[in-house]
């Protein structure tokens, strides 16, 4: 089983799709609760957890929770040597 996220209105392929299986979708739904808990009423937070098809209505929201998953892989991605030079992995979600 696996969670699905589609964008409503993608701008860019990244946009388009992105799936993660439920033992990896966990942590992002608590970075979810942890970081947007005000963008999100009650029953929204609970029913991302699940493949229902819930999520943010608008593309404000969506963009003030990217920003803060952002900030927040800013601080605690791992980072890694790549031929000599430190580099920040980050994978946007």
């Amino acid at each position: 089983m696996g969670m699905d996220v589609w964008g409503r209105t993608p701008s860019a392929p990244a946009g388009q799709y992105f799936r993660a299986n439920i033992w990896s979708w966990r942590p992002i739904h608590a970075l979810c609760a942890e970081l947007g808990r005000d963008l999100f009423d009650d029953e929204t937070l609970s029913r991302i957890g699940v493949n229902v098809g819930a999520g943010l209505a608008d593309q404000e929201t969506c963009t003030q929770l990217a920003e803060r998953f952002d900030q927040w892989l800013e601080h605690h991605a791992p980072i890694s040597s790549r031929g000599g030079t430190r580099t920040r992995r980050s994978n946007h979600l």
